[in-house]
């Protein structure tokens, strides 16, 4: 499938560290702490408290099983002093220059491993979240880690509310394989320690049945995400799903959250596709499982898609009912017309998107987003989205041609 948002100059990244010199590696090894047999968490806070609490009662898992890779030469590391049972794989530097099957294959923790990584790096003005989605083929590589129980975390850098980006979101499309945070270097590591958290938080026999399934980081999507609202309603609402996330104090919320999950009742998945659309090829920017995006470049007022959650699932069988949402656009421009009673297929009319303010904030965007949600009577799954972008708003980022500028 075409995908012009690309260049030559994009097949081998350069990109530079943001705002520190590496700094050294945390001091402890794993033989010596795993010998100690440590609890999961080594912080006093009320988050830790509990989690440490489950685990000695056999309720939560821990992190016994779970890996950290740094890839950023330990220029922002995660302290894994409060985080004694984490595994530490090898370190990776990509600072100078990223391999070109960006997100490549991470090492392997063991089969099913929970692996977390980040690399907080970005070129002078985009981020590697932004990049992944740009560079043919990197966003069905970020799906499979993904469903493969991995999951990146970088800094947004300038795509996101930044003074050189003029208060704006530079993303051009939104997708669940990645965790991007508001800000430059090291900001990413407030959203990892939730997710760690939430991992060691989450049952026994619950971690075991997803690490099986490929769930985990879906899962823990969910629950980030839901931490971050009040009410399922808010859920449903752009408030739980920005392209960047601020630092917030929803940490022991998540972890509840992760715990609160049964064996009987884990959240289900959603997975779509297209049927048909207006879209041409050229306009394509990326099909997965969990997000679709496309560009908006040609000379018609709005385009059509038709999209099916029919193949999404829940572990346990349990039967599930379809939920649409208009996340960024005008509901009388983006409209959702159910296609059969259960809601399992839609089409989506977009207009030609042009900026406007997301929902609740200043920062303006041209991207349009509907996202799509099944529920199983317990749980909301994670979002999987469908986006609509006009390049050609983002003189930064693409040329005349809606072509990705060599970053």
């Amino acid at each position: 499938m075409p995908h012009r948002c690309s260049t030559a100059g994009t097949s081998a990244l350069l990109m530079a560290v943001l705002v520190l010199a590496p700094s050294s590696a945390p001091a402890g090894s794993a033989a010596s702490m795993q010998a100690a047999k440590p609890k999961p968490c080594s912080g006093k806070d009320e988050t830790c408290r509990r989690i440490n609490e489950w685990f000695d009662a056999g309720e939560a898992a821990g992190n016994e099983g779970d890996a950290y890779q740094n890839c950023d030469g330990h220029h922002a590391p995660l302290n894994l002093a409060a985080h004694p049972q984490m595994k530490v794989l090898e370190m990776r530097n990509y600072a100078g220059q990223v391999p070109r099957d960006f997100p490549g294959a991470l090492d392997a923790g063991g089969p099913g491993a929970c692996i977390l990584a980040n690399a907080s790096l970005a070129s002078p003005d985009f981020s590697l979240v932004s990049i992944t989605m740009c560079v043919p083929g990197a966003a069905r590589r970020a799906y499979d880690h993904y469903v493969a129980n991995h999951h990146w975390f970088h800094p947004a850098h300038h795509d996101y509310a930044h003074a050189s980006s003029g208060n704006s979101d530079w993303f051009p499309a939104m997708f669940p394989y990645m965790t991007a945070s508001v800000g430059s270097s090291g900001t990413e590591l407030d959203e990892m320690e939730k997710f760690v958290h939430a991992l060691s938080a989450l049952r026994p026999d619950v971690k075991k049945k997803l690490r099986e399934a490929g769930l985990v980081m879906p899962t823990l999507q969910m629950c980030a995400r839901r931490a971050r609202v009040a009410t399922d309603k808010e859920y449903l609402s752009a408030a739980a799903h920005p392209s960047a996330f601020e630092d917030r104090a929803n940490g022991a919320e998540m972890a509840k959250l992760a715990h609160a999950i049964q064996a009987d009742a884990v959240p289900p998945f959603a997975r779509i596709k297209v049927l048909e659309e207006t879209f041409a090829a050229a306009e394509r920017l990326f099909d997965t499982p969990a997000s679709i995006a496309r560009f908006h470049r040609e000379a018609v007022p709005f385009h059509t898609v038709t999209v099916s959650a029919e193949d999404s699932s829940d572990l346990n069988r349990r039967p599930l009912t379809y939920h649409w949402a208009l996340l960024r656009g005008d509901p009388k421009e983006v409209t959702i017309e159910k296609k059969n009673d259960s809601g399992s297929t839609v089409v989506i009319r977009f207009p030609k998107p042009s900026p406007a303010p997301i929902p609740g904030t200043e920062i303006k965007s041209s991207l349009l987003v509907v996202a799509a949600f099944v529920r199983n009577g317990a749980w909301y799954s994670a979002p999987a989205f469908v986006t609509c972008y006009n390049p050609a708003d983002n003189r930064r980022m693409f040329d005349a041609q809606g072509n990705l500028k060599n970053p």
